[in-house]
């Protein structure tokens, strides 16, 4: 019960929030704001495997596959931290180090707005999540590893957009509006 009362909490803080900072913002939130959600985040999937994993030998879980939908959940966050680090540490640059490599700043360079790139990223996030629900079936590795490949496979795909963009003046935003 007190999880459910800290997650709903900070979806109430959210969206309070959000109210405020949508275009033309009257307030950001900043790295304390976003490391604080990404805390409470990870705690609350951490909780959430916990109370979902086998305890006995014949006994099933209530929810089966916790640790993917876990994954899944907060898969954008996650994909974009590790990779960002990643590419950060390959370039010899500091991990910690501000840049504009980020998913989002990515979006924008394709020709989105904010709230476009807002979307796309909430839409794909619940396409991430529906994923999880409806092949739980497959077990957590099989699952981990199609969302790390469609991961890879967005990646990839926007690296290339993003490219003939570049080269062409190509606007992606044409087809989205």
């Amino acid at each position: 019960m007190e999880l459910a009362a800290l997650a709903f909490s900070m979806v109430g803080a959210i969206v309070g929030f959000l109210y405020y900072n949508y275009s033309p913002a009257k307030i950001f939130m900043g790295d304390t704001g976003s490391l604080l959600i990404g805390l409470v985040s990870v705690v609350l999937a951490i909780k959430f495997i916990e109370l979902n994993k086998f305890t006995e030998a014949n006994y099933l879980p209530a929810f089966i596959s916790a640790p993917a939908t876990a994954v899944a959940i907060i898969i954008i966050p996650l994909f974009d931290t590790f990779r960002v680090f990643f590419l950060r540490v390959i370039k010899r640059q500091s991990p910690f180090t501000a840049d504009r490599n980020h998913i989002h700043h990515r979006i924008l360079k394709l020709g989105f707005t904010h709230l476009q790139a807002t979307f796309a990223l909430a839409l794909t996030n619940l396409l991430f999540i529906y994923m999880a629900l409806t092949l739980r079936s497959w077990g957590n590795f099989g699952l981990i590893f199609i969302f790390l490949g469609v991961c890879i496979l967005i990646n990839w795909g926007t690296t290339i957009l993003i490219r003939i963009k570049e080269r062409n003046g190509f606007k992606i935003s044409y087809f989205v509006r």
